[in-house]
């Protein structure tokens, strides 16, 4: 197989999906294409990427292998960002442990190919520990400023290449969004209305503590709720 036909497989957000981390995962994809890669993009969210597929835990390392096998891709390039892959749900202990099970996983998916490139856009909120078990499985690792590669080559990480993502990109830096920010598997588009649905149930759980499921179930059960505390009734 010549250098041409050698295909990568990128993972990570994707545009139309904004922001910087899905700046980078073009940037990882430009890359591919300077060194004559055929390339496979895979994204956690609905994209413009080849195929979407969710990147959360330990399940994520698994997933890349299995990705791999599947598109013949004998490199990898894998755009980390707070919260993907790695939960931060749970205490610190907890979260910690469930950190470096992802790591593990993550590092040992990455052994598997020939070539595995690390990009990391921001603070990825795990510890340096947890870090520094990627670095032996990657051959490149890519920071996309100067404070983010400061944190990785404290944690270990040797010769890490910065590049800013909207320039690798060949994008224009947008100007300063000051909506509250998405997660990376959470659809953009759906936002609002998910926002929406979880203030409602907090009022609810609030309003009616363990009783809401049951009252969220019927409607007759609301409606009686509502007019006991004389909250007006949502007209059809």
């Amino acid at each position: 197989m010549t250098a041409q036909s050698v295909r990568r497989l990128v993972v990570g957000n994707y545009p139309p999906v904004s922001g910087e981390a899905a700046a980078a995962t073009v940037a990882a994809v430009r890359r591919a294409w300077a060194e004559g890669r055929e390339v496979v993009v895979v994204s956690p969210r609905l994209s413009a990427a080849t195929c979407t597929a969710r990147f959360a835990g330990r399940e994520a390392g698994r997933v890349i292998e299995r990705l791999g096998r599947e598109h013949g891709c004998r490199e990898v390039a894998v755009c980390l960002e707070a919260g993907m892959p790695f939960p931060g749900r749970g205490g610190a202990v907890a979260a910690t442990l469930r950190a470096r099970w992802t790591a593990r996983r993550l590092a040992l998916a990455l052994s598997r190919f020939e070539w595995a490139e690390v990009v990391i856009t921001g603070d990825l909120v795990v510890p340096q520990a947890v870090l520094g078990l990627l670095w032996p499985a990657a051959s490149v690792v890519v920071a996309g400023s100067e404070e983010v590669a400061a944190l990785l080559r404290a944690s270990g990480a040797k010769d890490v290449r910065v590049v800013e993502p909207f320039a690798g990109a060949g994008l224009r830096h947008p100007v300063a969004d000051t909506a509250a920010p998405v997660g990376p598997f959470e659809p953009g588009e759906l936002l609002f209305r998910r926002r929406v649905r979880h203030f409602g149930g907090a009022l609810g759980r609030r309003l009616f503590g363990r009783r809401w499921p049951a009252v969220r179930s019927s409607p007759a059960r609301l409606a009686r709720a509502l007019r006991v505390l004389k909250i007006p009734e949502p007209r059809a």
